[in-house]
């Protein structure tokens, strides 16, 4: 079997064994440097097309907070500073803070009646419905 396999190695190649082998690991080396470069631009690539998707979402997202006109962080907080300073300014005046309570309002209970539950069924008994539809015109 050996003797095949050397056969058929020799024929491939008018190399010695030795040679053959170290031949096809000098290919090998340079399909795995070209695979490592392949997924080195494949990774770079992709972190681009990840940063300007993120890009494109960020830029939709502030055209429809501003075309809704939501409030950004940086405008409550800039708010919510200035009303901060206007208490402190009316404490110094003596005049106490009012604050906005968030309680929900409510209303006050009216007793009403609650009206019964009829325990019969809705639906018009069976002679009844017999009835109304004898006294209607047939349209046949």
């Amino acid at each position: 079997m050996r003797r095949y396999v050397r056969a058929g190695i020799q024929a491939l190649s008018s190399e010695a064994p030795d040679q053959l082998a170290s031949s096809l690991m000098a290919k090998a080396q340079d399909v795995a440097e070209q695979l490592t470069a392949l997924a080195a631009g494949f990774r770079q690539w992709s972190a681009e097309a990840r940063e300007s998707f993120v890009m494109e979402v960020r830029g939709l997202v502030d055209r429809q907070v501003k075309e809704m006109g939501l409030a950004t962080q940086q405008q409550v907080q800039a708010l919510r500073s200035r009303v901060e300073e206007a208490e402190r300014q009316l404490r110094a005046l003596g005049a106490p803070a009012r604050t906005a309570s968030r309680s929900p309002r409510t209303k006050p209970r009216t007793s009403r009646p609650r009206p019964s539950r009829k325990t019969a069924s809705r639906r018009p008994a069976a002679s009844t419905r017999a009835a109304s539809r004898a006294s209607r015109p047939s349209s046949s």
